[in-house]
């Protein structure tokens, strides 16, 4: 298991705001939902997000969920390593 740093273009400035959240969930069964204000990571001028504890054999879908609550598919069954930040925060 490993982190997995999701690399987002919002500044560090709009970030805390910013509206919505991100859902992960892979074919290992893991699943988790984070807000973009209140798990962002400063990363340049740009954001990370990061989902802890996340198994790298599995592939992952990534869900933007908007304010209104709907669900946004932007990747589908994606491996592990197609989806961390290459550069995360303080690397």
């Amino acid at each position: 298991m490993a982190s997995l740093w999701v690399h987002l273009n919002i500044t560090p400035a709009d970030a805390p705001s910013y509206p919505g959240s991100f859902r992960i969930a892979g074919s290992s069964g893991y699943d988790q939902t984070l807000t973009i204000a209140g798990h962002f990571a400063p990363n340049g001028g740009a954001i990370d997000i990061q989902f802890k504890k996340v198994p790298t054999t599995a592939t992952y879908s990534l869900w933007y969920i908007g304010s209104d609550g709907e669900p946004e598919l932007l990747v589908q069954n994606a491996p592990f390593q197609s989806l961390n930040d290459p550069s995360p925060p303080g690397s």
